[in-house]
């Protein structure tokens, strides 16, 4: 919010009219948060519609749902750190530099998830 009013502040002095300084504002906003938006983009279009069908997705079917999800090759996290848990849980650290898999792959790894009962 303060970097918004910031920059409304410090183009005001420079800008000559409202139609310069609006475009000067979407210059430099998409300059300064394009990560941002791109990462609101992946999360709408993939992560937020994702847990959408994966919450009413019945039991039993939300690996397959994993499994059918349209990529070209999705990079996994490599196991920096293991905290055993109670119940033989085991909790990870993950770092970069995991396997990539194209989708075959990921189907392929999932399947000994599913086979066993995991539940999602």
């Amino acid at each position: 919010m303060f970097t918004r009013l910031f920059l409304v502040l410090t183009l005001s002095t420079h800008a000559a009219g409202p139609a310069e300084l609006l475009k000067e504002i979407e210059t430099l906003e998409s300059a300064t948060f394009s990560s941002e938006k791109e990462a609101r983009h992946f999360e709408n279009e993939g992560i937020v519609a994702l847990w959408d069908q994966l919450l009413t997705a019945p039991r039993g079917k939300r690996i397959d749902l994993l499994a059918s999800l349209p990529f070209n090759s999705l990079t996994l996290g490599k196991v920096e750190r293991e905290f055993p848990q109670d119940l033989n849980i085991q909790v990870a650290q993950l770092t970069a530099g995991g396997s990539t898999l194209t989708p075959l792959e990921w189907k392929f790894w999932l399947a000994p998830f599913q086979k066993n009962g995991l539940e999602i």
